[in-house]
């Protein structure tokens, strides 16, 4: 009974001390969180709000330092008080409170960019299009001083263009790229004093050896590949250049890429390739052939699971990109190295005959894009600070603290991100899912493709589901081009339309008029574009002779099509 008693007593004193701990959290929130408003409210002190998904560690604490970097600066420059507030906000969430702010016009100032906006862009956020032409201020006393903003990037400022309506919105802070982590003490254990494989095969050979000697040694806990459903798109930097010559056969546009969905589907049902294609096969056991070392159930567990795994130094290797490189950095008590993946080359016993290099990290792209929204109070003022954090010096400041590759000519990179720099060399290729199409394709696609890094199918297997499924894929695939191509026409018609008024009436418009020269270049895009949208009649006259001349592949899709397409056509 004293038992008894004394764990009643112990349990109210725990209930007691969490309910203390609780008020004074509660407090010294409420207490911080009043002397945040009791700065912004003070007269005189123009607020600018930021909102962004980035969580990783040490990254809020570099903008923060950036941030009071040009408070200080613009009170000085212009002897007036700016504040700087920043909202860090989970990307499970993000897309959603991006959309419902952006309808109830509450939107922040800055807004990060990059999670399928959807075309909304021009509704909720300002154009940056003519300041971006100019040199960045905050680049006086360099090189860049009379540089245009736009020139002072790495990619020439692409990632803030909007393919909408052809506008820059905003601006990108840092690169990103992916690499492979290990843990240099387990490595060392193991094999000795030796570096981590850079060939695709002796990599595959080391895994082996370390799983052999994690069961020798009764270690069950270990696994060769910290890895998730995630991990297997990171490790498709992996391939080769193996789609190289195939997605070059295919290109019938002749725009250097082979992955229009109208492209895969006229190439598919004219036979001219199938998913049995040896440089597909290639493409994909690359990948196939290393998830045999990764931990059982992967495809269940998400990116955090095989992350915790990996820096609780329970794998030898995880692959990830240049974001988590600090998080992994800070969180391991063992030296974390980092290596290019290794790839499979032309000399290559399976593969190499299909092998044209390694693939070129030239489109590595620009991240952490903050736009300017049309909601906000300080438009200029928020500008300017975009400018100051992305000047060289800043950016290099800000990439530096945060643990991320800069994406300013001649900024120079913390040391433990120069792995992470982009390597141009090579070929361009693209993902398999460029190879398959989107929508339903990509759908039958992955279900594919779970079976086969599971190794429940082989290759053969793998191609076979596809064969099978990809008609009634491709069917759908086909009938949704059909309909979006054809409201799109009608909605490009319109905005021409609005182009052609405003470029005979703007005088009329006193200052809200555009200038003659911006609605000229507006229209002959339109114009261009306005062909382009007319792909449906040369669509469906493609799958009309192919029809004709009783391709197999053409007429198995063509039984599963239910539109008209006659009047898709008119």
């Amino acid at each position: 009974m004293a038992d008894k008693g004394q764990k009643r007593d112990f349990g109210a004193w725990s209930s007691y001390v969490a309910i203390v701990v609780l008020v004074i959290s509660f407090s010294v929130s409420l207490w911080r969180v009043y002397k945040v408003q009791e700065v912004e409210q003070a007269d005189g002190v123009a607020t600018i709000r930021v909102v962004h998904w980035q969580l990783e560690a040490g990254f809020r604490e570099a903008f923060d330092d950036i941030a009071r970097r040009f408070e200080k600066a613009y009170l000085a420059e212009t002897g007036e008080r700016v504040r700087i507030v920043q909202n860090a906000i989970s990307e499970r969430v993000y897309k959603q409170y991006v959309q419902t702010q952006g309808i109830g016009k509450t939107l922040p100032d800055l807004v990060q960019l990059g999670r399928d906006e959807l075309g909304s862009v021009p509704r909720f956020f300002i154009s940056n299009t003519e300041d971006v032409q100019k040199p960045n201020p905050y680049n006086k006393g360099t090189d860049l001083e009379d540089v245009p903003w736009m020139d002072t990037y790495l990619d020439g400022m692409l990632g803030s263009v909007d393919q909408t309506d052809l506008e820059y919105y905003g601006a990108a802070s840092s690169t990103a790229s992916t690499r492979l982590f290990y843990n240099a003490d387990l490595l060392k254990e193991v094999f000795g004093d030796i570096e981590p494989p850079t060939e695709y095969r002796a990599f595959l050979d080391l895994c082996a050896r370390f799983e052999q000697w994690a069961e020798e040694q009764g270690r069950g806990d270990l696994t060769p590949v910290a890895a998730s459903k995630y991990q297997v798109s990171v490790f498709r930097a992996m391939r080769a250049a193996t789609l190289f010559e195939l997605m070059l056969e295919n290109d019938r546009d002749f725009d250097g890429v082979f992955g229009q969905n109208d492209e895969v589907l006229l190439a598919y049902a004219a036979g001219d390739f199938d998913f049995h294609d040896p440089r597909i096969r290639a493409d994909e056991m690359t990948i196939a052939n290393l998830t045999q070392y990764f931990a059982p159930g992967f495809m269940a567990m998400d990116r955090m699971e095989a992350q915790f795994r990996f820096t609780q130094g329970k794998a030898l290797f995880c692959a990830s990109g240049s974001w988590d490189a600090m998080s992994f950095d800070s969180q391991v008590d063992f030296p974390v190295g980092i290596l290019d993946f290794p790839f499979p080359t032309r000399d290559d016993p399976e593969f190499g005959q299909y092998v044209r290099g390694r693939i070129s990290e030239a489109d590595a792209p620009a991240v952490f894009r903050l736009a300017v929204s049309k909601f906000s109070k300080h438009p200029d003022l928020t500008l300017r600070f975009l400018q100051f954090l992305t000047s060289r010096e800043n950016n290099q400041r800000f990439n530096q603290l945060s643990r991320w590759p800069p994406v300013i000519k001649g900024a120079k990179p913390h040391p433990l991100m120069e792995p992470f720099m982009r390597k141009p060399e090579g070929f361009w290729t693209a993902e398999v899912n460029r190879i398959i199409g989107a929508g339903p394709c990509a759908a039958a696609y992955s279900q594919a493709q779970w079976e086969l890094v599971e190794h429940k199918v082989d290759f053969d297997g793998f191609a076979d589901m596809l064969e099978r499924d990809m008609p009634r894929a491709m069917a759908q695939e086909f009938e949704r081009l059909l309909n979006n191509e054809w409201e799109e026409r009608l909605a490009q018609e319109m905005s021409l339309s609005h182009q052609l008024g405003s470029y005979s009436f703007g005088d009329t418009w006193g200052e809200a008029a555009p200038t003659p020269e911006r609605v000229q270049s507006k229209m002959v895009y339109l114009w261009e574009m306005r062909m382009r949208r007319y792909r449906n009649s040369y669509r469906l006259l493609e799958w009309q002779e192919l029809l004709d001349a009783g391709e197999p592949k053409a007429q198995e899709i063509q039984q599963h099509i239910k539109i008209d397409l006659e009047r898709k056509q008119s």
